[in-house]
């Protein structure tokens, strides 16, 4: 074996193993973030007089919904609100015929606990429901008789709490977005004009723009910064609607009859420092392969 040879193949071994040095810092540097969005949501049950309360996971990327089934035995509408609370865990808010509400967690399979007493959440709940991380507390939009709206706290045993904060009028979707700390909701008008709105707690509500008619079902999806709604909400074609901060809405696809709740699945997010170190391992992956010598890159 000549000398070239032999330092070429010594090279290359040592290039080897920093070569995959630096394709190990790619692959634990950028974590795999989905193109689309998983949700779960709420439908009208065409056996039961279309009460919502079919439970369905869905696909952003495939634009498909399946169903996993009735929940609550039939004897429940849940179109109190839906939302992913600690653990990713779902939640949702069931109203038996008189409207009082029950505070319940769901499994994917559709398998409900109770949370608190049955009926004790009180009557109104209707306006949505939301977990703000950063207080470990959820918080609901509850309308009295004329849709007037107010926001309570539920604490983690079920317990709700009004807060005396008024929100306007005919909330049909309420998110926290916990990138930014602050709570945003759906108002709507006399005639079913539908407003993005945002607030803090304590804060004053600020009207954001017009989204069209029969929106309702807001839910934050952090990974992609923004938000999701159903438009016309627990109505005859029900579509999925992408919502940014600023109000701009944009039609997604069709979900079918009746849906009524809508809650984003958590997904992870990038480290702030991912790309860095993805751009970083790269650079060193092509300094190190360009570094091989022609003898080593020929040599069997």
């Amino acid at each position: 074996m000549s000398m070239a040879l032999d330092m070429g193949l010594r090279d290359a071994k040592g290039i080897g193993l920093r070569c995959a040095l630096a394709i190990l810092v790619l692959a634990t540097g950028a974590p795999c973030v989905r193109a689309g969005t998983l949700f779960w949501t709420i439908s009208g049950d065409p056996n039961n007089s279309y009460v919502p309360d079919v439970l369905s996971s869905g696909d952003t990327s495939t634009q498909t919904v399946a169903a996993v089934g009735p929940i609550g035995g039939g004897s429940l509408a849940f179109n109190g609100g839906l939302t992913a609370g600690p653990g990713g865990t779902l939640y949702g808010i069931g109203n038996d015929s008189t409207v009082t509400g029950s505070f319940f967690s769901i499994q994917p399979d559709g398998t409900l606990t109770l949370i608190g007493a049955a009926g004790g959440l009180g009557s109104g709940f209707l306006g949505g429901l939301a977990y703000d991380s950063q207080n470990s507390t959820f918080y609901a939009a509850v309308l009295d008789p004329l849709g007037n709206t107010t926001l309570d706290s539920i604490s983690p045993g079920g317990v709700a709490a009004a807060t005396g904060m008024s929100l306007g009028t005919g909330f049909s979707g309420l998110a926290f977005d916990e990138a930014n700390g602050l709570f945003y909701g759906i108002a709507n008008d006399n005639t079913g004009l539908s407003t993005l709105v945002d607030f803090s707690l304590g804060g004053p509500v600020n009207s954001i723009g017009s989204l069209g008619y029969g929106f309702g079902a807001l839910s934050y999806d952090r990974a992609n910064d923004v938000f999701w709604a159903i438009a016309p909400v627990n109505n005859a074609g029900s579509a999925l609607f992408q919502v940014t901060a600023a109000g701009a809405a944009s039609s997604q696809f069709t979900l079918g009859d009746g849906f009524a709740e809508l809650a984003v699945q958590p997904q992870a997010v990038p480290e702030p420092g991912a790309g860095t170190q993805l751009a970083g391992g790269l650079s060193l992956l092509i300094l190190l392969m360009g570094r091989i010598r022609p003898e080593a890159r020929s040599a069997k």
